[in-house]
């Protein structure tokens, strides 16, 4: 392997190499080493973290079941009379004062709007909607007055005392039980459509990846030539103001073609893709972690969200439940947030499982879905905690940011500038601090699965490799999420137009079911693509560790296949051109120095290490100056031979 060293310029922590294996497994080094690391070995990892999560969760079931002591959810379910009285049951007792019990069990549909319960809904115009018999052309002016002057989703507590909500709730919940079919149809077809993008990526992935590519750019085109187009017959600022954006965008495309070409780091990006496709091929009950996600997303955290919804809606002014009301929406909101990120962590730490055990296998073909179970259980069993951790860190940074934009949304309302910039800016830092904790974690959770580390230690380990190797794949990364984003948009859209064409019997009604129809299209795809990203990310790590290990020689041969041998070879090749044009700028900026110092101009301030007698060029490295190298464990120097990779005969 060829050897890298560390730019002087670079931050003193990525100077650190990480530790050799056994000293971080804490093995010795005549110990087998698994792996990844098998079951027996491992331990559980941050159980303290356990105890909130199951607080969190727990205490929002028991305040779920709490309201519905407090707030009878069948009063939205069948509606009511105007003294409280439930449609179709017998009341026992009512709240409301000069009221008194009745018993409707004959009269099952509420008269809405004219608080009475009713036997049956025969009347000429009149519709059945949510167990409530509506007027039909009431129904259309109070959707239309609803959908054309409510821009925005607005935040409310007694959505009854607003008829054009109250009227858009309930046909929003008769359509979506109305057409659930239709919405799991859809859902379905995204499946199909994704698994498409699967497999061309499997089969054909050049070919896959220059489709999307160029497709990027004949969108982009084409929203630049409408742009000026509309500027030109009359248009005003707004389509000179996009014309411009979109004119911007077509050349930095240009410009990432252009280095793409250059540099070759389309064959790297290439190379990735189908390395991780034939892993998770390899082992194709992968492919169904996504989909399980799903279906604990759709089956239980989106359930007891509407069950939520259910329960606020189920309120009257004579409850005083306001306060405790938007208490428990919070606590639905943080709960539901916290549960998304969990599920999603659990994906990666099982596709990552699988993908690492297909890698260190030494006989590839011997590699079968029986490490799906495995990587299941043992997420379940030993690092649970370690995904409620990051999940919690997660939650916690959602709130601080959801708090902050709620408080510039307010000073916005009051016309404060300077404290609505303010909360602006500290909204930019937390969706910053959210992305980068979000790629820690995501790389802890795949030396986790590797190691049985928790995450702390496993962070900081798969940081360390790719400082270490220099493969600081910002540039890899932004193609490939760039690729998997167009294909992502490409499926949105044609599902989306697939299910407009399914729905276009609904005529205006279409609006309201269209929503949450689109959110459930971009969940799929989400769940998807992160199984895609996962596995190329567990490729990386896994390349670290193994050149960390190995050499390449007979004695110390590499996991990696051959192909990806030659995509290791590309990698430090970039890294050693990257260090070569860093060394050539150092040079120059001394050589400019120099001038400025001849024409009588003081020379560039180093740090003071390097104004003590040694030459600015001159990096401090340890070895150059008699240090002795890396203290490996005491055995490696009383004339033991070194560690022998145990996968060897």
């Amino acid at each position: 392997m060829a050897s890298l060293v560390r730019d002087r310029t670079d931050p003193e922590f990525k100077k650190v190499p990480p530790l050799p294996l056994a000293v971080f497994k804490n093995i010795s080094p005549t110990d087998y080493l698994y792996l990844p690391e098998i079951p027996e070995n491992r331990s559980c990892t941050n159980v303290f973290f356990l105890f909130p999560a199951a607080l969190l969760v727990f205490g929002w079931l028991g305040f779920s079941i709490y309201m519905t002591q407090i707030l009878n959810v069948n009063r939205f379910l069948y509606g009511e009379d105007g003294c409280g009285n439930i449609c179709g049951i017998d009341n026992v007792e009512v709240t409301r004062e000069g009221c008194e019990a009745k018993d409707y069990t004959d009269y099952p549909i509420a008269w809405y709007q004219d608080s009475d319960c009713v036997h049956s809904c025969e009347e000429e115009d009149r519709v059945i909607i949510f167990n409530r018999c509506m007027d039909a052309n009431k129904i259309t002016r109070h959707l239309a007055n609803f959908l054309t002057t409510r821009g925005k989703i607005r935040r409310y507590v007694a959505i009854r005392n607003d008829l054009d909500h109250e009227t858009f709730t309930y046909v929003a919940f008769h359509i979506i039980f109305e057409n659930v079919l239709n919405i799991l149809l859809i859902i379905l077809v995204t499946l199909i459509f994704c698994f498409l993008l699967l497999v061309g990526l499997r089969y054909c992935t050049a070919c896959t990846f220059w489709t999307f590519i160029v497709l990027l750019g004949l969108v982009l085109g084409s929203l630049t030539l409408l742009s000026w187009y509309a500027f030109t017959v009359g248009g005003g600022l707004s389509q000179l103001l996009l014309g411009v954006i979109f004119t911007t965008f077509l050349i930095f495309y240009f410009v990432f073609l252009w280095y793409l070409f250059k540099s070759s780091r389309y064959l790297l990006v290439i190379a990735i893709f189908e390395e991780a496709m034939l892993a998770i091929f390899k082992i194709p009950l992968s492919m169904f972690a996504p989909i399980m996600s799903l279906l604990f997303l759709f089956g239980v955290v989106y359930g007891l969200s509407f069950y939520m919804i259910m329960v606020l809606l189920s309120q009257t002014p004579e409850n005083n439940t306001q306060v405790i009301s938007a208490i428990y929406m919070l606590v639905s909101i943080a709960a539901t947030y916290f549960l998304h990120a969990l599920v999603n962590g659990c994906q990666c730490m099982v596709v990552a499982g699988c993908v690492a055990s297909y890698y260190f296998a030494r006989d590839k073909t011997s590699v079968g879905n029986g490490v799906f179970f495995t990587s299941i259980y043992v997420m379940t069993v030993y690092h649970l905690g370690t995904i409620c951790a990051a999940a919690l860190i997660m939650t916690i940074l959602a709130i601080i940011r959801y708090t902050i934009e709620a408080l510039a949304r307010e000073a916005e309302d009051h016309d404060e500038t300077t404290t609505q910039v303010i909360f602006e800016m500290l909204t930019c830092c937390c969706n910053v601090v959210e992305e980068i904790v979000e790629y820690i974690a995501k790389k802890a959770y795949i030396m986790t699965a590797i190691h049985g580390k928790g995450l702390l230690e496993s962070g900081k380990r798969g940081m360390r490799l790719i400082w270490h190797f220099l493969l600081d794949t910002i540039f890899i990364d932004c193609v490939a999420h760039c690729t998997l984003f167009i294909a992502s948009c490409f499926i949105f859209f044609t599902v989306l137009a697939i299910a407009v064409a399914l729905l276009l019997y609904l005529e205006y009604l279409m609006k309201i079911i269209l929503f949450p129809t689109a959110m459930l299209i971009g969940l799929t795809i989400y769940y998807i693509v992160t199984m895609i990203n996962v596995a190329i990310e567990t490729i990386f790590l896994c390349m670290c560790e193994d050149m960390l290990l190995n050499d390449g020689s007979l004695q110390k041969p590499y996991y990696m296949t051959q192909h990806l041998a030659e995509l290791k070879t590309l990698f430090l090749t970039l890294a050693q051109e990257a260090q070569q044009l860093r060394e050539e700028h150092r040079v120059e900026r001394q050589r400019h120095n120099q001038d400025e110092y001849e024409n009588g101009q003081p020379p560039y301030q180093y740090p003071n290490q390097y104004q003590q007698g040694q030459q600015p060029n001159q990096y401090p490295n340890p070895y150059q100056q008699g240090q002795p190298q890396y203290q490996y464990p005491n055995q490696y120097q009383q004339g033991q031979p070194p560690y022998q990779n145990q996968y060897r005969r």
